[in-house]
């Protein structure tokens, strides 16, 4: 299944400009993640949601590596002959995606903000993902299990970590 639909990504990589839009969103949408929860940690407004957010990247990313552990699979640029890499990358596992568990944190925490700004996260959190596809790193399947592992961690620890009523956030409930 995974073979069929990301060959409809892969045979858009006629278009030139398509393909640069896609190499800088894969490129740089992971560190915009980052930097995002970077600054919500700085505020403190946001300090609870940026420490949410870093916790799920933390157990996500460990999360994703032992499921890489369990469950090696090779890259679409490895497997399939009609992927060509447009990034380079070495040939390690590619499930589930690292990049798609930081694009369904960035969704996840731009869901919980109030106002249109879950709108914003949700398109840009799946056009990082495709971007992962379509440069020939992850197959659907590896960004969409990676982006739900990334998403949902964010909503449990958002629902189970306590904070102050000043927003600062705590690690137990004890204190």
């Amino acid at each position: 299944m995974d073979y069929h639909l990301d060959l409809l990504f892969y045979d858009a990589s006629d278009w030139g400009w398509i393909d640069q839009f896609m190499i800088g969103l894969s490129g740089w949408g992971y560190k915009g993640v980052i930097l995002l929860i970077l600054l919500f940690l700085f505020f403190q407004r946001t300090r609870r949601l940026g420490m949410v957010g870093l916790t799920a990247g933390v157990c996500g990313f460990l999360i994703t590596q032992l499921i890489r552990l369990l469950i090696p699979r090779e890259r679409p640029f490895v497997a399939v002959e009609e992927v060509v890499a447009l990034i380079p990358k070495e040939a390690s596992s590619s499930f589930p995606s690292a990049q798609g568990l930081l694009a369904g944190i960035f969704i996840g925490m731009l869901w919980l903000l109030p106002g249109k700004w879950r709108w914003g996260g949700l398109a840009t959190g799946v056009l990082i993902m495709i971007s992962r596809v379509y440069v020939g790193h992850h197959y659907l399947s590896d960004v969409l299990v990676g982006g739900l592992i990334g998403t949902t961690l964010v909503f449990i620890l958002h629902k189970t970590l306590p904070s102050l009523p000043n927003g600062t956030f705590l690690l137990s409930k004890g204190k």
